[in-house]
């Protein structure tokens, strides 16, 4: 009887640490998921607040003469290749953070396997 009991306590613990970790996984992956919002929002910000400086530049421009028009059409086209470079950047950490994403998620799925499997084997 005791050892009947043994076995049930064991295959009991077993399955409630496989939930937690279950948890955890969850956990986790919904913290990405806020991390990847977070940094999606602050991209439309960023893209916001560089199209509202490019409409003031415009309107500045308006009220130039000729000489100071063709300096902040220089200074425009810098800003722009430094805003473009800036856009690639976030472009390359994005798809690094979804890669990262994706292998993270792969080795939680192979953990989840062979999880499964074990069980299945004894």
């Amino acid at each position: 009887m005791i050892e009947r009991v043994e076995d049930f306590i064991n295959v009991a613990s077993k399955f409630y640490n496989e939930k937690l970790e279950e948890l955890g996984e969850n956990l986790r992956r919904e913290a990405r998921g806020e991390k990847r919002k977070e940094a999606e929002r602050e991209e439309r910000r960023t893209e916001e607040l560089e199209k509202a400086g490019r409409e003031a530049r415009k309107k500045e421009r308006r009220e130039m003469g000729r000489e100071e028009k063709r300096e902040a059409k220089k200074q425009d086209k810098r800003e722009e290749r430094a805003t473009e470079e800036r856009k690639e950047a976030r472009g390359e950490e994005k798809k690094e953070a979804e890669r990262e994403e994706k292998r993270t998620a792969e080795l939680e799925k192979a953990g989840r396997e062979a999880r499964k499997k074990e069980r299945r084997g004894k």
